[in-house]
């Protein structure tokens, strides 16, 4: 018969039992064996969570139907999982070992499992267990209740005490650290002091490394900097108190031994003297090999995650051995050393490069304005000044504000002004794309051009490029009138013979031979051609100064094709060819020029006639493509010879001919380029396989959304 329990004598004990256990592993072991020593329970087990929190560990366990420590149970599809996740206590009046998963052979008759909780989260789980019925009563359960807190308490306390020892450890661990980084801090700013000098030198890098070496203790530190592109020694420097100092060596001297791994690798190395001097014996340091025999700590210097250098600090034999602490403030100076040189690297490049820019920019003959988004000036060659009448030279107008440089302009050219302000509101509305265009300066044509200034897709300003076009559109203007004059002074008398050659054909056409036929014949054609070459002349002269009004209307492709067709079919017959078409469907109507597509297409069809030889074919294919969209694409097909690839690049251009014997004036496809460039189309040659030629344009269709 078990005695009657007294809770507060058995949670006195088992406090007094634990006063002396603050480890959390121990304290529990030693609470669970007092419990079982107090109040004669056969088993109490203490259980926990795993790591996964799948499985509930056996962690404390006495009496003699304790389990062993360590077995574990499922937290699903067992009675003690069950409890465990419900948080509820539940008393087993009645139970069998199979039931709360008992892993030993003991008879186990009842038992109590108490979740054991802080806040709304178990923590632990006791188990009461007894092998007779009915053991477990309300006094039981009192004891447990009173236990699970004791339980808990041990192990928030044994866990404060832990943590509490933690704390003090890195408490010391923290100060430790702490002058540590204030030693490495205070050599770190001296260090940045120094390498943000004005003016960067050797000096500088010297000095750095004469405070290297004191905070390190260091006999030596040594500064390599490499062109590794060029294969040179940018910088040699050798600070510290260490006697003598080393002679410069040769990039090749410098890649070997350790710096030459540090440079390969890009890694840190700390030897201490013991291998130091074992890596001397079997390998050899090179170049400071005899020189030093002490510990050694070498840092890389990046560039752009590549090794451009070295820092690295020596010690002679005597001297202590350089520690990991040593070697992390190696590290970061080497960081910072880098960067210096690299800023200096990339300043001195920069200052170079703007030098050879200003140089250029002030050396051009066209004028160069050079605008931020502020509108203030940041660059301004003299033609510009020139071409603007401003006063003043190039560098009093830096940083000027350029709304002033535009109140000087207005004084002697208004016009001027309104359009570089209606570029500068199109730019501030938003548009950033390049502008283009002429103005009037005075008596002076200046052609400008605006462009964006981008950084990395961003913009940073505007590029104002002016040019003098005054002579050259005074050049153009002559061309015109001369091209006008001669080709009204050719076309009168080329009328006149002509008009003569056809009266001669007529009215003495019976004293005429055959052969003088063929004669006046002959001559006709060749002042028809001469008039067709007149005509062609000025066409092309009034399409490129777009002096030529476009005649729009909507009209049927079909029926235009027609038409060429039907007055190519003579020429084909004669020269045995066979001229042949493909149309698609339902064509919708085009707009534009009907007089001059019909030339157009007149010009290919003729060209495709002209130089397929007999038996061939020559057709034409219009269709709707997909691409370019509201298109309509025409291509002419030969099965001539093609087209030589030197003439090819060349193919549109005024009186560029091939080598055929059938060859023309070589105005023909220049007409044709240009006229459909007026509709805002174009023509090209398509590339082909085979034999033969295709050329292919395009026309607009109307109303396509």
């Amino acid at each position: 018969m078990t005695p009657p329990l007294d809770p507060l004598s058995v949670v006195g004990a088992v406090f007094k039992t634990l006063h002396e256990s603050l480890a959390p592993d121990q304290a529990l072991g030693e609470a669970v064996a007092g419990v079982a020593a107090l109040t004669g329970w056969p088993g109490v087990v203490l259980f926990a969570p795993s790591e996964g929190g799948t499985q509930l560990r056996v962690v404390a366990a006495a009496g003699p139907l304790a389990p062993p420590l360590g077995v574990q149970t499922p937290v699903s599809g067992s009675l003690p999982g069950e409890v465990w996740r419900a948080g509820n206590l539940k008393l087993l009046p009645t139970v069998s070992p199979e039931t709360v998963f008992w892993p030993n052979s003991a008879e186990i008759a009842s038992a109590l499992l108490a979740p054991l909780k802080l806040g709304e989260r178990a923590q632990l789980l006791l188990l009461i267990a007894f092998d007779t019925p009915d053991a477990c009563d309300a006094a039981v359960q009192r004891v447990a209740e009173v236990l699970g807190e004791t339980f808990l308490l041990t192990l928030r306390n044994a866990r404060l005490y832990t943590a509490l020892q933690s704390e003090v450890t890195e408490r010391q661990r923290l100060e430790n650290r702490f002058w540590a980084s204030l030693h490495k801090t205070e050599t770190l700013y001296h260090t940045s002091r120094t390498l943000n000098a004005p003016y960067f030198s050797d000096s500088v890098l010297l000095e750095v490394t004469n405070q290297v070496a004191a905070a390190i203790h260091a006999d030596q530190v040594l500064l390599v900097s490499l062109d590794t592109h060029n294969r040179r020694v940018r910088h040699f420097i050798v600070g510290g108190t260490g006697g003598g100092q080393v002679v410069p060596l040769s990039y090749d001297e410098l890649v070997e031994g350790l710096t030459g791994r540090v440079l390969r690798e890009g890694l840190p190395a700390l030897l201490q003297k013991t291998e130091a001097q074992a890596r001397a014996t079997e390998h050899g340091l090179y170049w400071y090999k005899g020189l030093y025999t002490g510990s050694i700590a070498a840092a890389p210097l990046f560039a752009r995650s590549q090794v451009f250098g070295v820092l690295m600090a020596v010690n002679r034999a005597e001297q202590p051995d350089f520690v990991q602490a040593d070697l992390d403030l190696l590290l970061a100076i080497a960081a910072q050393v880098a960067i210096t040189i690299q800023n200096a690297q990339l300043f001195q490049a920069v200052t170079e490069e703007r030098s050879r820019l200003r140089a250029l920019i002030q050396s051009s003959r066209d004028g160069i304005i050079l605008l931020g988004l502020d509108m203030h000036v940041l660059v301004i060659n003299r033609p510009a000044l020139d071409l603007l009448k401003l006063p003043g030279d190039p560098v009093s107008w830096g940083d000027q504000w350029f709304w002033d440089a535009l109140s000087r302009l207005y004084e002697h050219s208004p016009q001027a002004v309104d359009v570089i302000l209606s570029e500068v509101r199109r730019v501030q509305a938003g548009d950033a794309r390049s502008g283009e265009g002429e103005m009037q300066v005075g008596a002076r044509i200046i052609h400008w051009l605006n462009l964006p200034v981008l950084e990395t897709e961003r913009a940073v300003g505007r590029l104002f490029v002016l040019q003098d076009v005054t002579e050259a559109r005074l050049l153009e203007r002559f061309r015109e009138d001369l091209t006008h004059t001669m080709v009204h002074d050719l076309r009168n008398p080329l009328s006149g013979i002509y008009a003569g050659l056809r009266l001669l054909s007529t009215d003495y056409d019976s004293v005429f031979t055959q052969s003088h036929h063929r004669i006046l014949e002959a001559a006709q054609d060749s002042v028809q051609r001469m008039l067709r070459l007149v005509g062609a002349i000025l066409d092309i002269n009034r399409l490129e100064s777009g002096k030529m009004p476009l005649s729009l209307t909507l009209f049927d492709f079909t029926v235009l094709l027609e038409d060429v067709l039907a007055m190519q079919a003579p020429i084909a017959a004669e020269r045995q060819l066979t001229l042949g078409k493909e149309v698609s469907p339902d064509l919708p109507q085009v707009r534009a020029d009907r007089d001059l597509v019909e030339r157009v297409l007149q010009n290919l069809v003729g060209n495709a006639l002209k130089f397929t030889p007999a038996g061939g074919t020559v057709g034409v294919r219009v269709v709707i493509p997909t691409t370019p969209a509201c298109k309509l694409q025409v291509s002419v097909s030969d099965t001539g010879p093609g087209i030589p690839e030197d003439v090819r690049k060349r193919l549109f251009q005024k009186f560029v001919t091939g080598s055929h014997q059938e060859r023309g004036s070589g105005l023909g496809l220049a007409f044709c380029r240009m006229a459909l460039e007026a509709h805002g189309e174009r023509i090209w040659v398509v590339e082909t396989s085979g034999g033969g030629s295709t050329f292919a344009f395009t026309l607009p269709l109307p109303d396509c959304d």
